[in-house]
């Protein structure tokens, strides 16, 4: 439940943040707890592996009520035009990219939010591109991306008196799969992962993975792990839980709902994608 309630609340106080609104309409009379029948045949799994899918939306329900849900929009060279995450009780946030000749230059980010006295937050970041480091330069501050054969490596956002902080690291074994990230550089939040999925497509939201600037590494082509922790174990301050999920997924390996193990208050995650 940790996963799924911090995409919700800890989102909101983050300045940008990860784990999109076009339907709104709940499912009704679902069984979300049964696993879905596997009725494709060898070789339908054999053709369907080589499937190009992307990534479009997703929505998560809490006892058959739409929550929470993230939409992507694509343009006509199937690079990423804008992310809309709409958390229902909270805020809309409405992330954009901006291209020259495909080459993204600049990144938008607005925060609208449903308390009447709070004013609407709005960013522009031009992106710098270096050797495995990129810059996302604002009027207000500065986020620099260390990254490596497509993986992030770190976030550093500098600060006048701390130039060296460091946000958050990643940490991965030989697979490329996500083993810890860690917030600070005193190292008081750290999630560590493990039960890997292998061979499938990574859960879009995340699976049981929590850090920030998810959205901006989306649209930057980043990724954090190859394969999907089923498990998660925080330690904040001395505070440890565990996490656990259950990933189901279409023939051709790619996420199609996420649950919480055990699932005590009927929450699960959707997701939809577009067939290229």
């Amino acid at each position: 439940m940790k996963k799924m309630t911090l995409i919700l609340v800890t989102i909101t106080t983050l300045a940008i943040i990860a784990c999109s609104s076009d339907d709104h309409s709940p499912i009704e009379n679902e069984d979300i707890t049964s696993e879905s029948e596997d009725t494709t045949s060898e070789d339908e799994d054999t053709n369907n592996e080589n499937v190009i899918k992307l990534y479009k939306k997703s929505e998560m329900y809490r006892n058959g009520v739409l929550v929470f849900d993230k939409v992507i929009n694509y343009n006509s060279e199937n690079k990423i035009q804008s992310i809309i995450t709409t958390n229902y009780e909270h805020f809309i946030e409405t992330i954009t990219a901006t291209y020259s000749e495909n080459t993204i230059t600049s990144i938008t980010k607005i925060n609208t939010f449903k308390d009447p006295d709070r004013p609407e937050e709005h960013l522009t970041f031009e992106v710098i591109m270096g050797d495995n480091i990129i810059t996302l330069k604002s009027n207000t501050f500065s986020v620099e991306i260390k990254h490596s054969d497509g993986y992030v490596d770190s976030t550093r956002r500098p600060h006048i008196t701390h130039p060296n902080i460091t946000l958050q690291k990643f940490t991965r074994d030989s697979n490329q799969n996500l083993l810890s990230n860690t917030a600070g550089d005193d190292e008081i939040s750290t999630y560590y992962y493990s039960d890997f999925d292998s061979d499938k497509k990574v859960d879009p939201l995340g699976s049981v993975t929590f850090f920030s600037y998810a959205d901006f590494f989306r649209i930057l082509g980043l990724k954090v792990t190859k394969n999907n922790p089923l498990t998660s174990n925080y330690n904040g301050s001395g505070v440890i839980s565990t996490t656990h999920i259950r990933l189901e997924y279409d023939a051709s390996g790619y996420v199609t709902r996420t649950f919480n193990e055990p699932n005590t208050d009927n929450t699960y995650i959707k997701h939809e994608y577009i067939e290229l």
